[in-house]
């Protein structure tokens, strides 16, 4: 029938719904791209987006975007919270953001009005004015009239507070009475936008525009600035599947923290290493493990030779260094310099150490786990800085130099060596941040072998990168022949090469298994 045939080149799944067309095999497969897990807009589009909430909670609370702003402002963005209490008491949230109450026709309103001579003048409220035309005068919903002179003197003055000037409320009083007025007398009105925009120079209403984004910004927990000072854009995250944002104008940083990317590491575990590496904790336990404190006068001694023999340089005590005994009972002429007949014997009986004997030891175990995981952090970090001056170094020559296609290719290549380089390296030092906070465990085990297969292949490809000299790259050869081997002999894969051999089949077993058991750094035990 005419139906069927519509559907010749579609076949349908068991379910029903999902299907796939039938492709002829001179057809080509969809290349696959990988979706980035957050956005870079520029000013227009995040002034688009706010507008756009604004726009959608005006239109479900029924208010005008002015107040539909400033309930989101006074809720830091957040939308679902503040549609949630609007449902509850919409007249408490209007009170606490610094609304207007809703009014009935037959209520009258508590708020003091001006008294006037004429409908057409009114009062200015600071009391300094006298009277002014209305239209030399505003007011806001409250009724505490001003005229423009001083509104303009407030809201400049409200500037002055920084980004809390977005919250600022009509400077008028709600009291009447013959008394010094306190704070519980003022008037909770935020002052609107549009004030702001009505009454001040152009310079003024920019700076203002700038808070209210900020506090869009800081309140939206999907939107982070670029750190980059001299870069206006932001990053908006959509998922929690990567936390590492490269913005469009280069800049690499951690959406979390704000701070350098760290990959695999969470924010919260980078604080803590931070913290540790610039705390006097490292000190200490280096003290408490490479000293020991004189018998006689307490002052801690460092031991920088083989002998035993110490002298306090504080109070001129001998002692041994093992046994913390008088030197003067030592017998030098049978055991020597170098040993100590009563802790050997001591040792040999199984007499536990004392506790400083104790704390030494645990302090030296502490110093030796964090020393090996600092510096190999320190190594790491460096040889990512090493791939960095590469990067840049082949950029500018590639920019500089002539090459033929061949060459480019071969030099696009080196820059995408020294990219995967720089990016591996950061990974491997915050794996061995990780991997000093991690207790054992076979997760434990599979991360050190995983980090170890890493570090062993990107030390192979930046000695390979770094392998073709600055003169290599300068001076390449004057033509290639189409179909040739590159003039960038390192850039061959070679038949023979070391990296090539093996057992494919027990390496991707091994991958396979660390793949099902690895999948996610949050599972490790800290």
């Amino acid at each position: 029938s005419s139906d069927s045939s519509e559907w010749d080149d579609v076949a349908w799944s068991d379910d029903g719904f999902h299907f796939e067309e039938k492709r002829s095999n001179e057809e080509t497969l969809p290349i696959l791209t990988r979706n980035e897990s957050y956005t870079i807009l520029d000013s227009n589009s995040l002034h688009a987006k706010q507008d756009e909430i604004i726009d959608s909670v005006a239109g479900e609370c029924f208010v005008t975007k002015t107040q539909s702003a400033t309930l989101l402002r006074f809720y830091r963005w957040n939308r679902q919270k503040l549609l949630q209490d609007w449902l509850n008491s919409q007249q408490s949230v209007r009170v606490q953001a610094g609304l207007p109450p809703v009014t009935t026709s037959s209520s009258t309103s508590a708020v003091p009005q001006p008294k006037s001579k004429s409908s057409e003048y009114v009062e200015c409220t600071t009391a300094f004015c006298g009277e002014v035309h209305k239209r030399k005068a505003f007011a806001l919903e409250c009724g505490h009239y001003f005229c423009l002179s001083c509104w303009r003197s407030l809201l400049k003055l409200n500037l002055e507070k920084g980004k809390g000037s977005i919250f600022s409320t009509c400077p008028g009083f709600t009291c009447n009475s013959d008394h010094v007025h306190t704070r519980e007398c003022s008037c909770t009105l935020v002052v609107p936008d549009f004030a702001y925009f009505k009454f001040l120079e152009k310079n003024l209403v920019e700076k203002y525009r700038r808070f209210l984004m900020d506090s869009f910004i800081e309140g939206s927990l999907d939107i982070r600035s670029c750190p980059n000072p001299a870069c206006s854009k932001v990053a908006v995250y959509h998922s929690k599947v990567n936390r590492a944002i490269q913005c469009s104008c280069g800049m690499r940083f951690c959406f979390g923290c704000a701070d350098d990317v760290h990959r695999p590491a969470s924010c919260e575990l980078v604080l803590r290493w931070v913290r540790k590496s610039t705390s006097e904790e490292e000190t200490d336990i280096w003290i408490k493990a490479r000293t020991r404190p004189c018998p006689k006068c307490k002052v801690r001694i460092e031991k920088d030779r083989y002998c035993n023999h110490m002298i306090c340089a504080n109070c001129n005590y001998h002692f041994c260094w093992l046994c913390l005994g008088d030197w003067k009972k030592h017998d030098v002429e049978k055991y020597g310099w170098y040993n100590c007949s009563k802790y050997e014997k001591e040792r040999k009986k199984g007499r536990n150490p004392n506790s400083e004997e104790k704390t030494q030891i645990e302090a030296q175990v502490s110093l030796q786990k964090y020393q090996f995981h600092f510096n190999r952090f320190i190594h790491q970090r460096q040889g990512a800085k090493e791939a960095e001056i590469f990067l840049s170094q082949t950029q500018e020559l590639a920019n500089n130099m002539e090459f033929s296609n061949e060459e480019k290719r071969a030099c696009r290549g080196l820059i995408d060596a020294a990219q995967v380089v720089m990016e591996a390296r950061e990974v491997l030092s915050w794996t061995f941040a990780m991997g000093y906070y991690l207790k054992q465990s076979p997760e434990k085990a599979l991360f050190e072998y995983q980090q170890g297969i890493m570090d062993s292949h990107t030390e192979k490809l930046q000695e390979l990168m770094e392998s073709i000299d600055d003169d290599h790259l300068a001076h390449p050869p004057s033509s290639v022949t189409p179909g040739s081997p590159s003039s960038f002999p390192y850039l061959q894969i070679r038949e023979d090469d070391d990296d090539v051999d093996g057992d494919i089949d027990e390496k991707l077993a091994a991958q396979e298994f660390a793949d099902e058991r690895f999948q996610d750094p949050e599972q490790l035990t800290f």
